[in-house]
């Protein structure tokens, strides 16, 4: 209930009992309800494929047609396994559940303004990048300053529970190691 201090108070107790403490960690995972997400997405987060509208989207419209045609690997669902459904356009996210892979392309049934983003309009040349999920999770650009924010975060919890060992899991997301 008290985060950190929490954290903190445990692993000491534990290290008091003579053991060794450590976290698990999905290292570059950041969660949709995260203020890296919402209510503003940055722009640092890596987009698996990027397309470029082939039409004005209007704040209200729910279908996106796009230029490019839609890359067989993207899900239709948000999943803990999947690739996930989620665009972002400028601030911002929006889901599909249906793909036209076939002309005109375009992404389809789209929900807008997901994960507390504001829908707007978008005009015809404005790109929308299909974001790299997994684990229902977005993942930082590596080398980014969302990268660098991230790191100093999962440091401040090393560093405050004195930890003796840290498992970077997850970061296979970020197609690099």
């Amino acid at each position: 209930p008290r985060g950190l201090d929490d954290m903190r108070d445990a692993a000491a107790r534990i290290q008091a009992a003579g053991l060794r403490v450590g976290i698990h960690t999905l290292t570059a995972c950041i969660q949709p309800s995260d203020p890296w997400i919402t209510p503003e997405p940055s722009p640092h987060l890596i987009p698996f494929d990027t397309y470029t509208l082939a039409r004005d989207f209007s704040p209200t419209d729910t279908v996106l047609y796009v230029k490019e045609q839609p890359s067989a690997r993207h899900d239709t669902v948000f999943t803990y396994s999947g690739n996930g459904n989620a665009i972002r356009i400028d601030k911002e996210i929006i889901q599909y559940s249906e793909i036209s892979r076939e002309p005109p392309y375009a992404f389809k049934a789209c929900k807008r303004g997901v994960f507390r983003t504001k829908p707007s309009a978008h005009a015809a040349g404005d790109q929308a990048d299909y974001l790299q999920q997994r684990y229902i999770s977005f993942y930082p650009q590596p080398d980014s300053p969302l990268a660098d924010e991230l790191s100093a975060c999962i440091a401040r919890v090393f560093n405050a529970c004195k930890l003796d060992q840290l498992y970077f899991d997850g970061s296979e997301g970020m197609m690099s190691r």
